[in-house]
């Protein structure tokens, strides 16, 4: 339900006082200039996309204004500063019509955003993406895509090795013996996980392959047992023992992108990347965890929301709809041929020019069949997505950088989870 004081909780609302400290009074007023909407008859739309998302983005919305009577003013907000900026706009009263916001954090924003339960019909969604999306069955945001992560792999490193470049890498001891192999006959990477905020994804879609929860249901660490004991050895042995992926990520997504890494754990927006790389690859899934009961992905879904305010007149609340759905419906093939992303509209998905496309062959067809074959994960969502999320990627982190041996850095994220939420 959406709060006519715009306030909330009393945890959100500390968070709302959180972030607009962090931003400071001037940041606050400067999302007054952000949000402009060009005239009193457009729609202002907040996105983070860069790269190739920004321009498939961009693309999208110029052909939404042409064909329109919209008036649509995208604007971007750099993705390391989107969300403290959101949270400034609401706390300031100063909001876009539409914003971009991840799954995971629906749960924070419920008490911000419109509901739209009553007013976009759900069903013209994947049915797979939609379930991740409803809070308590409330459409809180309209999905428009899934981006979960896949496995990458250098056909041309592959072959200059010695490995047949057609094979996928998509199982444990294929994987084990493309590192050993690239590494023994080349001067090359076996491969590049990311780290530092980008560890908690990973560290999530192994625990998950494992049958463990990330959380349960009580906001209890799902992980703190030998499963998640197993999932840091597995990522200290192919660091530290083996040296197969370096500890530094920059320094391994630089030899990816140079050519001199085997595979690369990465989300569907890569395609955009390694289009413009230059060397021949493959994307397969990253069934890679040794001892799996089932292997997963972790994933996320963009969605669309619309931040309460309460000066928005019903008019202007109309064309918000119709705004999020053509962007989600009537241009989501786009998203997916263009961008990599799996669209969430079902119609995009079984639509020739999507099937037949570039994309569809190279990343999204894969990307397809594990949602199809329910290997999804999606991050828990709590009020304190970002702080638990943090606590994670640090004490894994500490593992990947052999600060820590596996045990501690699990019993250390399981004791700081438990610190967020007493």
């Amino acid at each position: 339900m959406v709060r006519l004081d715009g306030i909330g909780s009393s945890t959100n609302r500390r968070r709302f006082l959180q972030a607009a400290g962090t931003a400071g009074i001037a940041g606050i007023a400067g999302c007054g200039n952000l949000v402009t909407a060009g005239n009193d008859d457009g729609i202002s739309y907040w996105t983070l996309f860069g790269g190739g998302d920004g321009s498939t983005m961009k693309s999208i919305v110029d052909s939404i204004n042409d064909e329109t009577d919209l008036d649509v003013n995208r604007q971007r907000v750099p993705p390391d500063e989107y969300y403290n900026r959101l949270y400034t706009a609401l706390a300031a009263g100063e909001v876009p019509d539409v914003a971009i916001l991840r799954s995971e954090r629906l749960r924070e924003y419920e008490d911000y955003v419109v509901p739209m339960t009553d007013d976009i019909d759900s069903s013209v969604y994947a049915d797979a993406i939609m379930e991740k999306v409803l809070v308590d069955d409330e459409l809180l945001g309209v999905p428009l895509d899934a981006h979960p992560y896949g496995l990458w792999w250098n056909k041309d490193v592959f072959e200059e090795a010695g490995l047949d470049p057609e094979d996928p890498p998509n199982t444990p001891e294929k994987l084990r013996n493309v590192c050993q192999t690239i590494t023994e006959n080349t001067d090359y990477i076996g491969g590049h996980i990311h780290g530092d905020s980008i560890l908690a994804a990973m560290f999530q879609m192994f625990v998950r392959s494992m049958g463990r929860p990330l959380l349960t249901e009580d906001n209890e660490p799902g992980f703190d047992n030998e499963d998640g004991v197993a999932v840091a050895r597995y990522l200290d042995e192919i660091i530290n023992e083996r040296g197969w992926v370096p500890q530094d990520g920059t320094a391994g997504w630089e030899a990816w992108n140079n050519g001199e890494a085997g595979f690369l754990i990465d989300g569907t927006w890569h395609l955009s990347v390694v289009r413009e790389i230059g060397f021949d690859f493959g994307l397969t899934t990253p069934a890679v965890m040794p001892d799996a009961e089932k292997h997963m992905t972790n994933a996320s879904s963009h969605t669309l929301i619309i931040p309460y305010d309460e000066s928005r007149t019903d008019a202007r609340r109309e064309k918000t709809i119709k705004f999020i759905r053509e962007l989600t419906q009537n241009h989501a093939v786009k998203w997916g041929t263009d961008a990599g992303h799996l669209p969430a509209s079902k119609a995009a998905l079984e639509s020739d020019d999507l099937r037949n496309s570039d994309a569809w062959s190279k990343s999204v067809g894969t990307f397809y069949e594990m949602s199809q074959n329910g290997q999804f994960a999606y991050e828990p969502r709590t009020d304190s997505n970002t702080e638990y999320l943090d606590v994670i990627w640090q004490r894994i982190q500490s593992v990947r950088l052999n600060d820590v041996d596996p045990e501690t850095g699990v019993k250390q994220a399981a004791d700081g989870i438990r610190g967020v939420f007493d």
